[in-house]
């Protein structure tokens, strides 16, 4: 592998039985069963439903699963030395660093070597394809996440889709990404809104739909609540764990 890659999403659950059916009906595969919950994978990546009140029991270093997406899992190459070299250089900005692991803009993002080779997993009826992550301070973020990343962000000072609200940092890993977004000042946005409310950290996870048609109705007759907002359909938080998913492909821009 040459460059970042996403590899895995984490998402906190309250109920793993009823999480692992909708996720199961969204992604159109099986879940397994994981160290601490299920995984659900597509291609060369894992969506990771962990039970939000797994005791910390791990020791010093180890981290307890919040609601919702709380954690990414990232392949570097050196993944030893870049996170040395970003612990060196984090010091008083109250980014937490652990062994194998940093907090940054309210997610934990989980450090791992470049895997030489991956397990060979048939396709499901959705493909991982990003998650957008709501920060306070676009600049700042984005030059924290290319120190963590080595790469150099696609910045945007407008999102074209936000009604001139938005602007954001792209981060592709692999033929996944990650996005940054904050509210551009003086304008106010749902986006403004959540931040305040509750600070930095996920946004959405896109999960495109091979079958767009065919998925929304699988999972309208299994009870999900699906709604469009233009451009994009979209699974409602209450349906899939607290996550936003959006079943149609990015934005190209």
């Amino acid at each position: 592998m040459t460059g970042p890659l996403l590899r895995t999403v984490h998402v906190g659950v309250n109920d793993l039985a009823r999480a692992g059916a909708a996720y199961e009906a969204i992604m159109g595969v099986r879940a397994d069963p994981g160290a601490a919950g299920l995984r659900l994978r597509s291609e060369d990546a894992t969506v990771c439903l962990n039970a939000v009140l797994v005791p910390d029991v791990g020791g010093a270093g180890s981290v307890v699963p919040r609601f919702g997406i709380w954690a990414l899992g990232i392949e570097l190459d050196d993944a030893p030395k870049r996170l040395a070299r970003w612990r060196s250089r984090q010091a008083g900005t109250g980014n937490l660093y652990q062994a194998g692991y940093v907090d940054l803009c309210g997610i934990c993002v989980f450090i791992n070597d470049a895997a030489d080779a991956q397990e060979s997993v048939p396709a499901g009826e959705v493909r991982l394809d990003h998650v957008a992550l709501m920060v306070h301070d676009l600049d700042a973020a984005t030059r924290q996440w290319e120190d963590l990343t080595g790469l150099v962000a696609h910045r945007m000072p407008v999102h074209p889709v936000s009604n001139g609200t938005l602007a954001a940092s792209r981060f592709l890993l692999g033929p996944r990404m990650i996005e940054l977004l904050a509210p551009i000042a003086g304008q106010v946005s749902p986006l403004s809104d959540r931040l305040a409310r509750v600070g930095e950290g996920p946004l959405a996870m896109a999960m495109p739909a091979r079958d767009l048609d065919g998925t929304l109705s699988r999972l309208r007759e299994h009870g999900l609540d699906v709604v469009y907002t233009d451009p994009h359909w979209v699974v409602r938080p209450g349906s899939a764990a607290g996550v936003a998913i959006q079943l149609t492909p990015r934005v190209a821009h």
